[in-house]
């Protein structure tokens, strides 16, 4: 029971900031007590197997009546969607289901003319492997809309994943040109640029993790390609450290101390490298709490 009293404290301050951000973008909460109310019935299937406490504390149901009253007092909820962030979500709905859906079953349903079917297909030819048909698909949509970065990206990632690195960093670079705050783009031009092997990508591979780290701090994917890449100019001190902090939050401590005690020696040698070394003796410290906590 104590269980259920941390995740409705957990899940109320969810709700409520949801609630907020409805309000402060004039939108319809109405989406969201419909996706509650479909996720109800199998909640109540699922957990009423696992611990009877919950036929009569149903969590979902509390949430339902939350938003049912907010609904009632909000001047927003008869607010439509707007139509241009309609055909953003369906473009990442559709996206998504081509990338996890099986590529065949994608390609009898989305057999049509429509963006959304071009999309589709384009990723379920590229996952089949048929990459001049995939490409053919996307270019469709490019030449109609030459300055989408989200048609842009994925021409690189197919390009990417197909091993043409050196083609992928080309559309990388104009996807992030066009969406610039973006840092998983970032970190895919990145890892693109990485894997061209070539010295003049280095130093810009390093910048361009470096700023995605300032929005995804927690990303270990970042730290092991900042490892490879300071590594690959000669940086072994920094290289230890990216790849402590890597270590780090793949939660190898002994690793993560190893990796850091390394760092320390190397950027001790240093003048400019007071807060590398107190970053590394962070690492160190925390790892050892976590160590000691197990």
């Amino acid at each position: 029971r104590s269980f259920y009293s941390y995740t409705r404290t957990h899940e109320e301050a969810a709700d409520q900031a949801a609630i907020r951000n409805l309000n402060a973008t004039e939108t319809s909460a109405r989406g969201l007590l419909e996706f509650f109310e479909r996720i109800n019935s199998n909640e109540r299937q699922i957990y009423d197997d696992i611990n009877p406490y919950t036929r009569t504390h149903p969590l979902t149901e509390e949430r339902i009546s939350l938003l049912k009253n907010h609904i009632n007092q909000s001047p927003y909820t008869d607010n439509k969607t707007p139509a241009d962030l309609q055909r953003r979500f369906k473009r990442v709905a559709v996206k998504l289901e081509a990338f996890l859906t099986n590529p065949d079953k994608v390609l009898r349903k989305y057999d049509g003319d429509s963006v959304y079917d071009v999309y589709a297909r384009a990723i379920a030819l590229h996952r089949q492997g048929h990459l001049a048909r995939s490409l053919a698909e996307l270019d469709q949509l490019i030449v109609q809309n030459p300055d989408d970065p989200y048609y842009i990206e994925l021409k690189g990632q197919i390009y990417y994943e197909a091993g043409q690195a050196a083609n992928a960093v080309q559309y990388y670079k104009k996807a992030n040109l066009l969406l610039q705050d973006a840092p998983l783009v970032k970190i895919q031009l990145a890892s693109a640029m990485l894997s061209v092997q070539s010295s003049e990508y280095n130093d810009e591979a390093i910048k361009l993790l470096k700023q995605a780290s300032i929005t995804e701090p927690r990303n270990p994917f970042i730290y092991k390609k900042l490892a490879i890449a300071y590594g690959n100019v000669g940086d072994i001190a920094m290289s230890n450290l990216a790849s402590a902090e890597y270590a780090l939050l793949d939660e190898s401590y002994s690793r993560a101390i190893a990796f850091a005690k390394q760092a320390v020696e190397e950027l001790e040698k240093r003048d400019n490298a007071k807060q590398e070394i107190l970053r590394a003796k962070d690492i160190i410290r925390f790892a050892l709490r976590e160590q000691e906590a197990k």
